[in-house]
């Protein structure tokens, strides 16, 4: 998410919390209590677009990365058979092209995957009959037929996901714009006889109207996401606080900042497909102080 939505969204997370927790003050005030509530729907429908907006490429390119990871195991344990063939045929141009290693193959895009593939697939129909006593028999070929058609409608994915990346973006952008507009000229027109009826709620309202880096709140939630395997950063994890719209991406070096306006205690869950999800409670978020969350994900 762009560092200025979150922005945005921390900004309206502490408006909603300063008029919620001052309920008392403007309930009677029926154009202010019909706003507020307006306020409230608009941000449930802003916190379920970006969530689909945080989850959708993160996850496309991991289901992506994993079905690569399975067509190379497939590849080596296929061509590993065929060069055992080879060799005992003698078959000297068939060993030297069905050797791969798993290095170079996880350096093939997309496309030399796929011909790597049919590579295999041609050389084993050629011999389907003698392959037998090497272990590869009619149902291999057709699941790996399969398996290499999966691969293909993956590996277009994330165009297709960058697309629909793109329209939520947009959606992001637009509903940002519509709230803006609402706080301006609805809360901002109906707050204002609290200059002078209750300068304090007002001057609170106002401070929390201000804009401000995720990065520089002081009251927020921060951390960095690694793999608990190899100990690398995570990136593109969502971060959030369940039933709420607080929520942010981890950056390329699995850091977060996420602005949470309200102390307390809190729920934080942290996902990311194909890593399990790891949900931690009794998060304690003091004003004005910066709480760290170091999280690791196991993948799966």
């Amino acid at each position: 998410m762009r560092r200025s939505h979150e922005a945005n969204i921390g900004m309206f997370n502490s408006v909603y919390y300063h008029l919620s927790t001052n309920q008392s003050k403007w309930v009677s005030q029926t154009a202010l209590k019909q706003s507020v509530n307006l306020f409230k729907t608009e941000l449930t429908t802003l916190g379920e677009i970006a969530r689909d907006a945080g989850r959708n490429i993160a996850g496309v390119a991991q289901s992506k990365e994993m079905m690569k990871q399975l067509v190379i195991s497939k590849i080596l344990a296929l061509s590993g058979k065929l060069v055992a063939f080879a060799s005992t045929m003698k078959y000297h141009e068939l060993k030297k092209a069905m050797s791969y290693s798993k290095s170079g193959l996880n350096r093939l895009g997309a496309a030399g995957i796929t011909s790597v593939c049919n590579a295999i697939l041609k050389e084993i129909n050629t011999y389907a009959g003698a392959l037998e006593d090497y272990g590869i028999v009619q149902t291999d070929i057709e699941a790996f037929s399969e398996q290499i058609s999966e691969y293909e409608k993956t590996a277009s994915s994330p165009r297709n996901a960058a697309s629909s990346r793109k329209a939520l973006n947009l959606a992001l952008k637009d509903k940002i714009s519509e709230i803006k507009i609402m706080i301006k000229e609805q809360l901002d027109t109906l707050m204002r006889p609290y200059r002078d009826n209750d300068k304090v709620f007002y001057e609170e309202y106002r401070n929390n109207r201000v804009i401000i880096d995720p990065k520089t709140s002081f009251t927020q939630l921060s951390g960095i996401v690694t793999n608990a395997a190899t100990n690398e950063p995570v990136k593109n994890a969502l971060v959030s606080i369940p039933d709420t719209n607080y929520l942010t991406n981890t950056r390329k070096d699995g850091t977060f900042n996420l602005r949470i306006p309200q102390p307390g205690t809190v729920k934080v869950k942290v996902e990311l497909f194909g890593y399990e999800a790891a949900t931690f409670s009794g998060i304690e978020i003091k004003l004005g102080k910066n709480t760290e969350l170091p999280v690791t994900l196991k993948a799966v």
